[in-house]
């Protein structure tokens, strides 16, 4: 099943796992995009149950302390009922603002290039597959 989450997500529900794509439009998370973000995030896990979410940054050129505050919220509402979050495809940059606020620490994450979907399974991430309805 794909569908999108209004203009911020893409959705795909691959069985054992979510995998969330950042729309191309919402590269640039300010303040207003973080907070519906955020809500759509925690409105997919109440959609889709506590899984494994993957979420493909590949598209994020920008984020504020807001989306990373979300991303912890989400790591915690998962990690809470026995699912994962697992982040992907992460510009340099943007890793290193993990790696900065050691979050990289707190959240399971996979720069470009890496694999990150269950068993190590790239499909999770580089896969184009997700289309918006």
């Amino acid at each position: 099943m794909t569908r999108k989450c209004q203009s911020l997500v893409k959705v795909r529900d691959h069985g054992d796992y979510t995998r969330v794509q950042i729309a191309e439009d919402a590269g640039y998370l300010d303040e207003p995009q973080a907070q519906a973000l955020g809500e759509q995030l925690l409105d997919l896990v109440d959609e889709f149950g506590a899984g494994k979410f993957v979420l493909d940054l590949a598209n994020v050129h920008y984020l504020t302390s807001t989306t990373l505050d979300n991303l912890v919220l989400l790591n915690g509402r998962l990690n809470a009922t026995g699912g994962r979050l697992t982040l992907c495809n992460l510009k340099p940059h943007i890793h290193e603002l993990f790696e900065i606020t050691r979050l990289n620490e707190l959240l399971q994450i996979h720069p470009a290039g890496e694999a990150a979907g269950p068993g190590g399974r790239q499909d999770s991430c580089w896969q184009t597959d997700s289309v918006s309805v």
